[in-house]
């Protein structure tokens, strides 16, 4: 994110600006690109809608990946094999562990609910 906040910065003058403007346009500017990354992240039904590749109910159109040491937004046009495959275990990760804190949810129902029965 830094390399992509310092880009959109540089692109636009500074020339005249108060201490303050330069500040709060960085502010902002930061601001800004952290919302986007986070839209990859952890996006809302609304923004996955727009970010899904047509044709798919879950694939979008870009990952936030890191290469190279750097966290990047990548269109899946332009990810390698090997990337998406990453990607995709990254899901069957999260899938394996959403299951079990299922599982934990109704092994808790179901102590709790004995207790309840007990008492």
């Amino acid at each position: 994110m830094p390399w992509l906040i310092q880009a959109i910065l540089a692109s636009h003058e500074e020339v005249g600006l108060s201490d303050f403007s330069v500040c709060a346009r960085m502010e902002f500017v930061a601001d800004e690109v952290g919302r986007c990354v986070r839209r990859f992240k952890e996006p809302t039904p609304d923004e996955l809608e727009e970010l899904t590749l047509p044709g798919f109910k879950h694939l979008q159109r870009a990952y936030k990946f890191e290469r190279a040491g750097q966290t990047t937004i990548i269109p899946i046009e332009a990810m390698t094999d090997e990337e998406l495959e990453a990607k995709a275990d990254e899901h069957d990760k999260m899938a394996r562990g959403h299951l079990g804190h299922a599982r934990e949810i109704r092994r808790y129902l179901k102590a709790r609910k004995s207790m309840r029965g007990a008492a």
